[in-house]
């Protein structure tokens, strides 16, 4: 090891200087400068990656030398297998070596570094210890910070750890010292800037108002737009004047100019600022720009009808005309107000009098008198006249009706002759002529034309008016139901049957080969099945044909097709026959349906990863795709075997080739080429960058900083601005935007609002944040002192009375009726006794009204009430006015103190019989009870007059109504209706019932007949069935059980077992009873000639 002296010097700088010969080292004298208490790098990344290296680093959690840095996420962390570890800083700085006057340590998490001491190097060949240990941390989370006495200044340093905690060193630190030179030599800021040395750099700290690198740059206050509502800004430094439009004022124009400040608006009026003016709100009854006006309300004369207006403030009174009142005198007083019309006469006012417009039926002054109609005698033909209101009525004698009787009764009017027929009209009586079918009284009754019995042959008869209709019997038609019908007159057998007529019915006899009850039937020869092994029948006329199922022939399909006879298999198989087919054993290597295909082993694809197939026989080769080898090009050559990574690069075979995953730092297709990380231009903001192995260093321009010189150094961040100004970061400086009532550079000045001695009148100033206050002298209010406190605004003056403000002081000009210094007292115009005769006087305001003594009336009570006036004495009596009172003369037949009674004639009961006696003038009707008429009700009404019984019923007179006797076979209250005799339903087994007169006929459905349709028709009785068939009876007909070998509806058709053609290969068909015979023709046998002789020879 090389020898070298080390000794502490005055100047507490621990420094290490090469001497030109040898490897001795020695100290020169040096002194650590004044504020060496820059950090150098460690935590801002101005100290690079590649600056900081170590002996070793835990590999697994990548806790590498270059992640030492304070407040980091992560740490360097020593590798447990290193014996003496240590971290390498790099100091050497752009100009100089770097003096280190302390380091602050810090662990992570679970380990740190308790003690380590520190070697210090020029070259990082030769180190030199350290004289003393430094303390670590003792948590993975604090900061340690140790001086370093004397100061170390050189190119590189060492740290090692002593002790740690468990085996956990981790390390993350920074190093606080300087570079040992001045850089504000020869630097000049403008503007009185001040030049502040930073480590490699300076800055200058600029005046309020300048910014820039050097201070050259006056802030431009405007560019803040800080003049608002169009005020025009100056710039100066570090300030603005603002030129305000005009009504804003302020340091930015925000104030605007209130106008009302001087209180314009008079008269109570109310102001309401605008932008330089104002609008006044006048107080009713005054206007004008400032309110000045009192509103003269008589100029529009609202008093009409003549009446005097006086103006008052914010309304008038109006004097009216006699006759007249209301507030503009345009009611007219209602004399009809008291209602002196009677009987619901209508009052007409008129000017101090009415007229009465009297209901119909009324007359009088005041429509009192009830006009009697009966006078005149309108009813006519013996009628009596009853008066009633505005009309009268007439009680007729009896025939006659009308309102004045003068109509004779049409008893033809309610129509009672039914039917079509004619009514005569007698006198309280009539007679009905009858149409033809109708007979009766009121022409009610049906003449049955059905009771003659005119259909015959089982008919039922339906009546008719004038007529009948026969329904009748299945089989028979006419009017009468005498002819029978012939079925076969439509043809109904059809495919050349014959028909033969029955009663109601028909048979058919069909042409040979059909069947069916119309021979619509074609017999089926196909039903025997006659086609063997799968084969499809389709019939014919008196045949069938047979398609075969694939592999089968012959006329029934009964031969097998032999598919080999043709030898379908190739290269030596051999054929197996099968239906419809055959298979083929082929020989070995050979495939397919008739082994006619070569077996190719290239089908499979056994030639791998793109290997081609080459077919051989039984057998193939591959020929392998570039990069593969072996029988099925399976194996993959391994190009990586030769090494071509270079520098450490670790190789990944491919197919034909290979991929190198180069070392960092490195890169091409071998690793060859060392990769430049400054090509991608990676350092920001005019950053210099230099580059390393597998990593580059920025060297940043002036006020920026960070790995890639993206970092804005922020002056925001100490928070200069005071009083809540915000903060605008500049370029090495910054902005401070003040909160309204402070300035100033960071905004620490309380702007003095009351310099401009806002508070008039005597008032006194307290300034405040952003505004001040006005203590007002008193008499005085508002924000300035310049509002005169209205004593007129609480409203003091009552009753309508009009404020006058003064000096704090007002004055009430009372409304008329009321005085006192508030126009509170009411005046008593009650007080010179104005009501006259005994009335009582009623204070008002501005006024009285008198409570007049009965019997007079008027606004002092001084006129006479005439009771006459309002008509009280009815029915035509006179009336004479007394004193609140009046006497009625009545006219004859009226009594009561108005003449109101009429005398009530039907107090002696002069209506018998329950008739109800209705009150007249001078006499009575009777409305009499049901039953009775007459002018007393005297007379029973006969209800038989009417003749009200039909079809030669008796009537019986009853009080009010009548009893009908009915003839046999009608009931109902007038005998008017047919007694049904089919409503019991008597006709059985769905017969329809024909009512007649007490009696029925049934019309029997087809299959039944009797009486009541009870007996069903036995149609097996005639024996219809021949050959032997046996008869079953249904409803309305019959069917046959035909013996074997006959068909047909009644069996009489022999069935020709020839006509299905079952005899093939051209043999005679012979018919017989329920069978045939076939006579084949030469070379066929069998019952049905299918059976080759030729096929039994070759078996």
């Amino acid at each position: 090891m090389a020898c070298y002296d080390v000794w502490r010097i005055s100047y507490g700088v621990f420094m290490i200087a090469f001497l030109a010969v040898g490897l001795t080292y020695t100290v020169v004298e040096a002194q650590a400068p004044d504020g060496c208490t820059f950090a150098l790098g460690m935590k801002s990344g101005y100290i690079k990656d590649d600056q900081l290296t170590a002996s070793s680093w835990n590999t697994t959690w990548y806790y590498q030398p270059w992640e030492a840095r304070l407040n980091g996420s992560r740490a360097w962390q020593t590798n447990t297998t290193d014996p003496s570890p240590w971290l390498q800083v790099d100091l050497r700085g752009p100009v100089a070596p770097r003096y280190i006057t302390s380091v602050q340590t810090q662990g992570l998490w679970q380990g740190w570094i308790a003690s380590y001491s520190v070697q210090i190097s020029n070259d990082t060949t030769d180190w030199i210890p350290y004289e003393k240990n430094f303390t670590g941390n003792n948590d993975g989370k604090s900061i340690v910070h140790v001086d370093v006495d004397p100061p170390i200044y050189a190119n590189f340093l060492r740290i090692y750890p002593n002790t740690c905690h468990g085996a956990l060193c981790r390390l993350r630190m920074e190093l606080i010292g300087c570079d040992g030179i001045d850089h504000c030599v020869n630097r000049t800021c403008l503007n009185n800037g001040t030049c502040v040395d930073g480590l490699d750099n300076y800055s200058c700290a600029c005046v309020p108002g300048f910014t820039g690198n050097d201070c050259g740059i006056n802030i431009d206050e405007c560019v803040s737009g800080p003049c608002q509502n169009g005020g025009s800004c100056i710039d100066g430094v570090n300030g603005y004047n603002c030129t305000c439009a005009p009504g804003y004022t302020g340091q930015t124009c925000g104030i605007d100019i209130d106008e009302c400040l001087l209180d314009p608006c008079q008269n109570g009026g109310s102001c309401i600022d605008g932008v330089n003016g104002y609008n006044c709100t006048c107080a009713p009854g005054y206007t004008g720009q400032t309110c000045g006006t009192d509103i003269n309300e008589c100029f529009s004369g609202p008093c009409q009808n003549g009446g005097s207006c006086t103006d008052r403030v914010n309304g008038y009174n109006c004097t009216c005309a006699p006759g007249y009142t209301g507030q503009t005198c345009v009611i007219d007083i209602d004399e009809c107000l008291p209602d002196p019309c009677q009987n619901g006469g209508s009052c007409i006012d008129g000017i101090n009098g009415y007229n009465c417009t009297c209901a119909p039926g009324f007359t009088g002054q005041t429509c009192g008198i009830d006009i009697d109609e009966c006078l005149l005698d309108p009813c006519q033909n013996g009628g009596s006249c009853i008066d009633g209101i505005n009309g009268y009525n007439c009680t007729c004698a009896p025939g006659y009706t009308g309102q004045t009787c003068e109509i004779d009764i049409d008893e033809c009017q309610t129509s009672p002759c039914e039917n079509g027929s004619t009514c005569i009209d007698g006198v309280n009586g009539y007679n009905c002529t009858c149409t033809p079918g109708y007979t009766g009284q009121t022409c009610v009754i049906d003449i049955n034309e059905c009771l003659s019995g005119p259909c015959q042959n089982g008919g039922s008869c339906t009546d008719e008016v004038n007529g009948y209709n026969c329904t009748c019997a299945p089989g028979y038609t006419g009017q009468t139901c005498v002819i029978d019908i012939n079925e076969c007159v439509a043809g109904p057998c059809q495919n050349g049957g014959t028909c033969t007529d029955r009663v109601n019915g028909y048979n058919c006899t069909c042409a040979p080969g059909y069947t069916g009850q119309t021979c619509v039937i074609d017999i089926d020869e196909c039903l025997p099945d006659p086609c063997q092994n799968g084969g499809s029948c389709i019939d014919g006329i008196n045949g069938y044909n047979c398609t075969c199922a694939p592999g089968f022939t012959g006329q029934t399909c009964g031969i097998n097709i032999d598919e080999c006879l043709l030898d379908p298999c190739q290269n030596g198989g051999s054929c197996i026959d099968g239906v419809n087919g055959y298979n083929c054993t082929c020989a070995p290597g050979y495939t397919g349906q008739t082994c006619g295909t070569d077996i190719d082993e290239c089908q499979t694809g056994p030639c791998q990863n793109g290997g081609s197939c080459i077919d051989g026989v039984n057998g193939y080769n591959c020929a392998c795709a570039p990069g593969y080898t072996g029988q099925t090009c399976v194996i993959d050559i391994d190009e990586c075997l030769s090494g071509p990574c270079q520098n450490g690069g670790s190789c990944t075979d491919g197919v034909n080739g290979y991929n190198c995953t180069c070392a960092p730092g490195y890169t091409g297709q071998t690793c060859g080429t060392d990769f430049d990380e400054c090509l991608s231009d990676p350092c920001q903001n005019g950053g210099t960058c230099t580059d390393g192995v597998n990593g580059y260093n920025c060297t940043c321009a002036t006020g920026y900083t960070g790995q890639t010189c993206v970092i804005d150094i922020d002056e925001c961040v100490s928070g200069p601005c005071q009083n809540g100004g915000s903060c605008t970061d500049r370029v090495n400086g910054y902005i401070c935007a003040c909160a309204q009532g402070y300035t100033g550079q960071t905004c620490g000045t309380d702007i003095d609002e009351c310099l401009l001695d806002p508070c008039q009148n005597g008032g006194t100033c307290i300034d405040g944040v952003n505004g001040y206050n006005c203590t007002c002298a008193p008499g005085y209010t508002g924000q300035t002192c310049l509002i005169d406190i209205d004593e007129c605004l609480s409203g003091p003056c009552q009753n309508g009375g009009s404020c006058i403000d003064g000096v704090n002081d007002y004055n009430c000009t009372c409304a008329p009726g009321y005085t006192g210094q508030t126009c509170g007292t009411d005046i008593d115009e009650c007080q010179s006794g104005p009501c006259q005769n005994g009335g009582s006087c009623i204070d008002r305001v501005n006024g009285y009204s008198c409570t007049c003594a009965p019997g007079y009336t008027g606004q002092t009570c001084v006129l006479d009430i005439d009771e006459c006036l309002s008509g009280p004495c009815q029915n035509g009596g006179s009336c004479t006015d007394g004193v609140n009172g009046y006497n009625c003369t009545c006219a004859p037949g009226y009594t009561g103190q108005t003449c109101g009674t009429d005398f009530d004639e039907c107090v002696s009961g002069p209506c018998q019989n329950g008739g109800t006696c209705t009150d007249g003038v001078n006499g009575y009707n009777c409305t009499c009870a049901p039953g009775y008429t007459g002018q007393r009700c005297v007379i029973d009404i006969d209800e038989c007059q009417t003749g009200p019984c039909q079809n030669g019923g008796t009537c019986i007179d009853g009080v009010n109504g009548f009893n009908c006797t009915c003839a046999p076979g009608y009931t109902g209250q007038t005998c008017g209706i047919d007694i049904d005799e089919c409503l019991s339903f008597p006709c059985e087994n769905g017969g329809s019932c024909i009512d007649g007169v007490n009696s029925f006929n049934c019309t029997c459905a087809p299959g039944y007949t009797g009486q009541t349709c009870e007996t069903e028709i036995d149609e097996c009785l005639s024996g219809p069935c021949h050959n032997g068939g046996t008869c079953t009876d249904g409803v309305n007909g019959y069917s046959c059980t035909c013996a074997p070998g006959f068909t047909g509806q009644t069996c009489g058709i022999d069935i020709d077992e020839c006509l299905s053609g079952p005899c093939q290969n051209g043999g005679t068909c012979t018919d017989g009873v329920n069978g045939y015979n076939c006579t084949c023709a030469p070379g066929y046998t069998g019952q049905t000639c299918v059976i080759s002789k030729a096929y039994y020879m070759e078996k």
